[in-house]
């Protein structure tokens, strides 16, 4: 309020001064030329006028938005600063896990070939079981039709030999033969019982 105080008085000692000095010379001057003084000084102590009302007036608001920016502009580069440093870290933590990622590639890379393997050894061992299983089964069946195959060879050669054996014996038995060789089987049955 004094620094207020201080300026109007400035304004108003150079406004008479001015004034002084003009009018002074202005007298000695045609009539005319003194309004116009006495015009232009009134114009710059309107202005002044003016310039202080207006400077009384917003000086608070002016501050006040001035002084706003400046806390925004602050809290922005605060923000600014601690997007910054959260962006810095996960980059930096990036960098980092991009760091190990051929370790972490190699790590899976072995574990797969290993996880393959065993996969591979079990179907190996899978197929070698269900072949040999195959083999036994196809000898047991190969076997088995072998024996069936003999079976009835046996049996058609053994009818074969009836067959030739019931020719041969109605060439060479006749019907007394016959006769002879039923009663001599009646009487080993009735002797056996």
């Amino acid at each position: 309020m004094k620094d207020s105080k201080k300026i109007m008085l400035h304004i108003i000692i150079f406004i008479f001064i001015l004034f002084s000095s003009q009018t002074a010379c202005a007298i000695g001057e045609e009539p005319g030329q003194f309004r116009v003084i006495w015009d232009s000084v009134w114009r710059f102590i309107n202005f002044f006028i003016l310039a202080f009302c207006l400077y009384k007036l917003t000086k608070k608001p002016i501050t006040d938005f001035l002084q706003k920016q400046k806390e925004d502009v602050i809290d922005s580069m605060k923000n600014a600063e601690d997007n910054f440093n959260e962006v810095e870290s996960r980059l930096a933590e990036q960098k980092e896990k991009f760091s190990h990622i051929d370790d972490d590639i190699k790590s899976l890379e072995t574990r797969i070939m290993g996880l393959a393997d065993k996969e591979s050894a079990e179907i190996i061992n899978t197929a070698n079981k269900d072949s040999e299983y195959l083999i036994q089964k196809a000898k047991f069946a190969s076997q088995s039709e072998l024996n069936k195959a003999k079976k009835e060879l046996t049996i058609e050669m053994m009818d074969i030999a009836i067959n030739k054996a019931k020719q041969h014996l109605q060439k060479f038995i006749t019907q007394d033969d016959h006769d002879r060789l039923i009663s001599k089987y009646a009487t080993d049955l009735s002797n056996r019982n």
